[in-house]
């Protein structure tokens, strides 16, 4: 679920909504009319914002359950103590730098 909101997902899924209400509004005003474009457009945001809005709070609550098992584990390594946080940090910029190197020969 939380992919939902990587990339260029949330225009599709908005592209797809507007173009669902297209056609309703284009057969309520005619094809002729430029009311149409701003009515299923307004249609197709507030479509949008509510399932939008409904789908983050699913994926906050399937997050949620994920990130307290990896911070109770992080916790339990000793992260939350500044001496081992900052050894993990130089570490893994040591890391970091091994593999750069070794990318760039």
């Amino acid at each position: 679920m939380p992919k939902c909101y990587h990339g260029l997902r949330p225009l599709a899924i908005f592209l797809l909504l507007w173009a669902a209400a297209v056609y309703p509004a284009a057969c309520l005003f005619g094809w002729k009319d430029w009311r149409w474009v701003a009515v299923s457009g307004g249609v197709a945001f507030f479509a949008f914002i509510v399932i939008g809005g409904w789908l983050y709070r699913i994926a906050n609550r399937q997050a949620t359950g994920t990130y307290l098992a990896l911070r109770r584990t992080l916790f339990e390594a000793g992260l939350n103590q500044p001496i081992v946080l900052e050894t993990s940090k130089a570490q893994c910029q040591r890391l970091n730098s091994v593999i750069v190197t070794r990318q760039k020969r």
